[in-house]
């Protein structure tokens, strides 16, 4: 006799919270997906070229530029906890469940970001299905954490776009070595439907991130590694915990900065660029003057630093630069066997300096041509994009204030 949908779901419920153990008390690593990996929903091998991806990483990282630009005034503040002025899509994704019986989500993993949400409609989630969810009183000292919120007609808080609720999140460890499983986690029950993504995992500073929530638990900390874009088929990591950990040989470490406006961005003081005896120095080496950003392409300079850059480049490599196919990079090469990139060391405030190769500084815009990964802008003083932090094991640790910086395999990281 086959077996009633109840029975089998009540079997696939045990299946999943009778793992190994619960990770918790040591630390745990998640893995992520690359949204251009064959095991992202958004992976479209047979229609899209290298160049269809680039542009729609430069958009991308334009636009979460623009959010950094206005999230640093009052102003933008106010209006809403990563609602109204929202960064790009973002380039790293992760699965969580939520709920009672779970719902697997695959969110956008996002450091610029302080709330964790998800649409709250089938198919995504159903708030209506999950016996753990509870909508949070607008009158709780969670709701008056947000910079504005609201009152639904029967007294649940409301940001701008829905309802702050506190459900069961869990999430599933690397490898199958176990699970965590949180109760009454503070997340944004949205109802504001995006098809590109179903909702953001948050590791910025703010209340309500991941990263905050876990603090009791495991610390506030955490640490990724990149695997590089071109080895994209292996999944990334995400560490939390004990295991986020990073120390020992070649680690850089500096003052993490969190600016009172907007504590959901990272910032670290980058004081300048060298390529073999010649430095760059950013205009502005005031505390905080760079973002570090999971979701951000490319890597961000002010114009100034960034033409100085490009020159110190052009005479450090032997070959004539060519166009740019895309007519989006200043600097770009014919990729071949004699093509050799100089190593750039970035000069962080109180730190050793942090070797970057080819694969952090030149990006292939077709088969035959490669440029130099940056941009310049007026606008901002400095983004520290995801090609920049490819192969390195990168370490932020809210309690001690400080991100540690270690060169790593990232496809062999555990």
């Amino acid at each position: 006799m086959a077996a009633s949908a109840p029975l089998l779901l009540a079997i696939a419920m045990l299946l999943f919270f009778c793992l190994p153990y619960n990770l918790m008390a040591t630390g745990f690593s998640v893995d992520l997906i690359h949204r251009d990996s064959p095991k992202s929903p958004f992976y479209n091998n047979s229609s899209e070229s290298i160049s269809d991806r680039l542009s729609r990483a430069i958009q991308q990282s334009n636009s979460r530029v623009e959010y950094f630009v206005n999230s640093s005034s009052v102003a933008t503040l106010i209006k809403g906890v990563s609602s109204t002025v929202r960064p790009g899509h973002g380039n790293y994704l992760m699965a969580i469940y939520l709920g009672t019986p779970p719902v697997e989500i695959l969110a956008v993993v996002d450091t610029v970001s302080d709330l964790i949400w998800t649409h709250c409609s089938p198919p995504l989630f159903d708030p209506s299905r999950s016996s753990s969810y509870k909508e949070i009183s607008c009158s709780s000292s969670s709701c008056w954490k947000l910079p504005e919120f609201g009152c639904t007609n029967n007294g649940s808080c409301m940001y701008s776009n829905g309802v702050l609720a506190a459900e069961t999140l869990t999430m599933m460890a690397s490898s199958d070595a176990g699970y965590v499983n949180l109760p009454n986690i503070t997340f944004g029950c949205s109802s504001h439907f995006d098809n590109s993504r179903a909702g953001v995992v948050s590791l910025g500073g703010g209340a309500f991130s991941l990263v905050s929530q876990l603090g009791p638990f495991v610390g506030k900390k955490f640490s990724y590694c990149f695997v590089p874009y071109n080895q994209n088929a292996s999944s990334s990591r995400i560490h939390f915990g004990d295991s986020a950990v990073v120390s020992g040989p070649r680690s850089v470490y500096t003052p993490l900065v969190l600016k009172p406006v907007s504590k959901s961005i990272i910032y670290v003081t980058l004081e300048y660029i060298s390529v073999g005896d010649q430095s760059v120095f950013l205009p502005s080496i005031e505390k905080g003057n760079t973002v570090m950003d999971s979701g951000t392409t490319l890597t961000y300079l002010p114009t100034q630093a960034y033409r100085e850059l490009l020159s110190v480049l052009k005479g450090a490599i032997d070959l004539a630069p060519v166009q740019d196919p895309s007519n989006n990079f200043d600097l770009c090469y014919k990729h071949g066997k004699d093509f050799n990139v100089p190593d750039l060391k970035f000069g962080f405030d109180a730190a050793d300096e942090l070797l970057l190769g080819p694969l952090n500084t030149f990006l292939l815009v077709d088969e035959n041509v490669t440029c130099a990964a940056f941009f310049g802008s007026d606008s901002i003083n400095s983004v520290m994009g995801s090609i920049a932090q490819q192969n390195i094991k990168i370490g932020y640790d809210f309690d001690d204030m400080v991100v540690a910086f270690q060169p790593t395999d990232c496809a062999h990281d555990q």
